[in-house]
């Protein structure tokens, strides 16, 4: 990665109020059914890809345990269900169509994972 020394951004915004943030897409199922294993490798990609884009300072990387799927807007209130053995868990989209999920890297079982419907995106974001 090459860094300019001085680099400059101009803005027009009052001093403070910009903020930079990072995000990496996951690829969406083009399904209603899927493996978890689907989420944790995308997980573990983003955050690999975290560490890359840091080179040098990857030992501060951000890392993230949540995706966040976004869903179109206008939709009622979206749902993703992991059937987890013994104890399914569901979640249900806020109004703005978000819905955060934690991903456990480790899990010991692969269950379904079920959507109400294929979301637009889904989101890794590192954590600060």
């Amino acid at each position: 990665m090459l860094l300019a020394e001085n680099p400059l951004i101009v803005s027009n915004q009052p001093k403070g109020s910009l903020d930079l943030a990072l995000q990496i897409r996951i690829p969406v199922p083009n399904q209603k059914r899927f493996r978890y294993s689907e989420l944790v490798a995308g997980l573990k990609e983003a955050n690999h890809l975290f560490r890359k884009a840091l080179g040098i300072f990857a030992i501060i990387a951000p890392q993230t345990k949540d995706l966040t799927f976004v869903f179109a807007s206008g939709t009622d209130r979206p749902q993703v269900t992991v059937l987890w053995s013994g104890s399914p868990e569901t979640k249900v989209a806020d109004d703005d169509g978000r819905l955060t999920l934690r991903v456990h890297e480790s899990a010991k079982e692969d269950p379904e994972v079920l959507v109400s419907e294929i979301p637009e995106k889904i989101l890794a974001i590192p954590q600060r």
